[in-house]
């Protein structure tokens, strides 16, 4: 029966596809990480522009300007003199200016946009960080739960094909009389719930291999040469670097810069103002001709007082600075419970496959028993079926036990913090 089982699983499970390359064409193809991508890039360029706010800006505009009446002057001249009408302005104005503007005091202001500006840069670069874990992590546990189905489904199959062949054996014995009809339905019913499951479990995979081949972009082949090495011992360490915490510190960095941003407010602007003009009249309205001339000047800009608004606004920021750093401690107990729990998942893990590896021995031996008792008519068919399904199930939970461990450790790796390319899938 082992020969069959062995002829089965390695004639019908070609070579798959190796886990790390998957995880590097998901990271490839996830549209979630292009998304995060070109928020970064977007963070940088606001960067950018931020610093640029403090250099000097040059403006050029031009204007026409018409009036339908001016002031003007009646002067009586002696006789025999007439009298003169002098016009003290132009009804049409023509003018082109460049205007130079350096922002000398802003109350902090664009010194704290630049702050707010790339602590949001840094915040996008770790959730793209994190998206990318996010998406290995998808890819591993999709892979590592399709392999556990489908060595579970080879061994519905193994264990299917052993009560077939006893099925053979059985009608063979009772056509020369030498056992029951109903040991070849008991048998058969087995069978049938055997097929059930199988089904079933198809039914599983290809719903898990769709999501995978979705992250993937390609069609997926599983690798089942061999259970994964269970050996390895997990060597990450909770590490408060990792970017789901940076991550969470960097909100309260907001937060607090968010609030400085705001409390400028209660500070004056001052701007320096320098320009050169060229138009008709200019300053000039007398001779009324083109010319060029200077200003320069100083803007003075301070907000005495708006209701209590300003004050407001401080305050609910302050609320949120506080609500953030409740949510950081909230976050990092979270993330330190969930990484000493998978620690003990891995430990309990691990000694459940030491049971299952001797359950799964003795269930081998139980069922050579049975079987060789069967064929000679000294148990039922009833004890074969619970010998081959007391077999199945040890199979099924030796499997298990090995690819769980594979997939707690980089559950492991995934909560500490490691560095993804630091992982070993």
């Amino acid at each position: 029966m082992r020969l069959i089982l062995f002829i089965f699983l390695f004639s019908a499970l070609a070579v798959g596809q190796d886990l790390q390359a998957l995880i590097g064409q998901a990271l490839q193809n996830s549209k979630a990480i292009q998304a995060s991508g070109q928020e970064v890039s977007a963070a940088r360029l606001r960067s950018q522009a931020a610093r640029s706010d403090r250099l000097p800006a040059l403006d050029i505009s031009m204007h026409y300007r018409h009036v339908s009446e001016v002031a003007s002057l009646e002067l009586t001249l002696p006789a025999p003199l007439p009298s003169k009408t002098v016009d003290l302005g132009v009804y049409d104005t023509y003018e082109t200016a460049l205007d130079l503007s350096i922002p000398l005091f802003t109350g902090f202001a664009l010194s704290n946009n630049i702050t707010l500006t790339s602590a949001v840069q840094k915040a996008q670069e770790l959730n793209l960080e994190q998206q990318k874990k996010n998406t290995a992590i998808t890819v591993i546990r999709l892979y590592r739960k399709m392999q556990g189905l489908y060595w579970e489904n080879a061994g519905v199959r193994a264990a299917r094909m052993r009560i077939m062949l006893q099925m053979e054996k059985t009608s063979a014995l009772v056509s020369q009389g030498m056992a029951l009809p109903t040991d070849t339905l008991s048998l058969r019913l087995a069978e049938l719930q055997f097929a059930q499951q199988e089904l079933a479990l198809k039914a599983a995979i290809k719903k898990m291999q769709n999501q995978l081949e979705i992250l993937v972009g390609e069609a997926v082949k599983i690798d089942l040469r061999s259970l994964p090495v269970s050996h390895l011992k997990p060597e990450a360490r909770f590490d408060s670097t990792a970017e789901a915490l940076q991550l969470s510190s960097q909100q309260v960095r907001l937060s607090q810069i968010k609030v400085s941003l705001q409390e400028s407010v209660y500070w004056p602007n001052l701007a320096l103002q320098l320009g050169y003009r060229y138009g008709k009249p200019g300053v000039n309205f007398i001779e009324n001709d083109w010319m060029g001339y200077g200003v320069i000047g100083l803007q003075l800009r301070w907000n005495i007082y708006r209701w209590g608004g300003d004050t407001k606004r401080v305050q609910a920021g302050r609320a949120e600075l506080a609500k953030a750093e409740w949510q950081h401690q909230e976050v990092t107990d979270q993330l330190r419970t969930g990484f000493i729990n998978a620690l003990e998942d891995w430990q309990t893990t691990r000694q459940q496959a030491e049971i299952s590896a001797r359950a799964l021995e003795t269930a081998r031996r139980q069922f050579e028993v049975i079987e060789s008792q069967y064929e000679q008519g000294a148990v039922s068919s009833l004890d074969y079926n619970a010998a081959n399904l007391d077999l199945t199930r040890a199979e099924t939970s030796y499997n298990k036990s090995h690819i769980d461990l594979a997939l707690q450790l980089q559950e492991i790796n995934f909560l500490s913090g490691k560095p993804l390319s630091e992982w070993r899938p």
